[in-house]
């Protein structure tokens, strides 16, 4: 065991903590960023195995999103309770559960009931890591430390696409999805035997009812709902675009051909991980170096990453790579928020703070991937099945004029001086 570095903050210190507590929860994030995208990879044979319509594949990759929005709540009291060892640890339990039951389905209840079960299982990957850093970071060092695991556990995405598609020429789906059960659960002994707990001598210990209630400081906070919506929205409308909408954009509005399509979908993944990096990188220079306030640089990169989706709206090369990469690298501002959070809030309510704003994310995410599918929709398909440009381009103009409201809501709305 070791305390929580206070002062005196070394190399040492620094690597029991890489060791001990940020790679086993880097672990976790990337189970949970592979299981959020290997759907897409996994629907065609699917839809040859197990007989289902469209709108029925859709729910069963919606509901992941759905449930893991709901389960925000109840997470953050755990994870401030409990903490994130046991937390973590016996989520995943829940996520084998799940995988064991999505691949044995042979009806799309059966595929509904195992993916809602995954996405229980998988809704503490990343806060449970948020909270492990507050916990043993002097906060001025978790902006860093969270674009790290952020960074490192999104390869989990990356991994959901081609190394998947490649294991499908030699075993069936159902047998490579119940093979990701050796993973989780060895990820889940490995928290829960080698991370440490925090020693916080002057921690007051709170009943769970009551960390529930002590919620409302945080939904009331006005800190909390300056920076909410605007991140929401454009967090939201990333992930609708991202992980469903952009590859058809590229065969629809960009006429690529599926190899290019697939080449363009891995620079966009490549350059928001590097985004993630730079950005916690910029935002650790500026906040400890020059003490610039962290809203001031989430303001910033609202701006750029709006005007790179208004060239997209203006049909400025709808399928260049520049406009695409800078498109995957500036949408990664958002990731600012959650240590904004840490930041700013007393650790007895960190766990609830950022999954609070994550509860808000993935509802916004559902709804806006939805939403984008219906505006898309109001356009009718050509002789070939392709949706029109026009529908496309008004979605992402919703979606933009969101981002807006919200970025003038940010910088009209007061931040209040008390902290909590």
């Amino acid at each position: 065991m070791f305390n929580r570095p206070k002062a005196n903050f070394n190399a040492s210190r620094l690597s029991h903590i890489f060791l001990w507590v940020f790679l086993p929860f880097t672990g976790a994030y990337f189970l949970t960023a592979f299981f959020s995208q290997v759907n897409s990879m996994l629907a065609p044979y699917l839809f040859h195995d197990v007989t289902m319509t469209a709108a029925e594949l859709g729910w069963t990759t919606a509901i992941y999103l759905l449930v893991f929005a709901l389960a925000q709540f109840p997470l953050g009291a755990l994870l401030d309770h409990y903490g994130s060892r046991k937390v973590q640890s016996i989520l995943f339990l829940i996520a084998a559960i799940g995988i064991t039951v999505f691949s044995l389905s042979d009806t799309p209840l059966g595929l509904l009931i195992g993916r809602g079960l995954i996405g229980i299982g998988m809704s503490s990957g990343l806060m449970s890591g948020f909270k492990a850093m507050r916990s043993w970071l002097p906060k001025e060092r978790i902006p860093i430390a969270n674009a790290s695991l952020i960074a490192a556990g999104t390869l989990g995405a990356v991994f959901s696409t081609v190394p998947v598609e490649f294991a499908l020429q030699f075993m069936s789906w159902r047998t490579c999805f119940l093979l990701m059960v050796i993973p989780i659960l060895v990820t889940s002994a490995w928290i829960f035997f080698v991370v440490p707990e925090p020693i916080e001598p002057n921690k007051i210990e709170i009943t769970f009812k009551q960390q529930i209630l002590d919620s409302k400081a945080i939904y009331v906070s006005p800190y909390f709902w300056r920076i909410a919506p605007l991140i929401a929205f454009a967090f939201g409308s990333n992930m609708a675009i991202v992980g469903l909408w952009a590859g058809p954009w590229f065969s629809d509005v960009a006429k690529l051909e599926p190899s290019n399509i697939a080449l363009h979908l891995l620079a966009t993944t490549v350059a928001s991980i590097i985004g993630i990096i730079l950005w916690g990188i910029i935002t650790d220079q500026l906040t400890v170096r020059f003490k610039q306030p962290i809203t001031k640089i989430i303001g910033i990169g609202a701006v750029l990453y709006i005007l790179v989706q208004i060239l997209l709206v203006l049909g400025v090369s709808p399928g260049g790579y520049f406009l695409w990469i800078a498109f995957g690298f500036m949408s990664r501002y958002t990731t600012l928020s959650y240590a904004a959070m840490s930041q700013y809030f007393h650790d007895r309510y960190a766990g609830r703070a950022t999954t609070a704003l994550n509860m808000l994310f993935f509802m916004t995410a559902f709804a806006t991937q939805l939403g984008m599918g219906m505006i898309i929709d109001l356009w009718p398909k050509d002789g070939a099945g392709h949706y029109s440009a026009q529908g496309y381009y008004a979605a992402f103009a919703a979606m933009i004029a969101l981002q807006v409201v919200g970025f003038i809501w940010f910088c009209v709305f007061r931040r209040s001086k008390l902290k909590i």
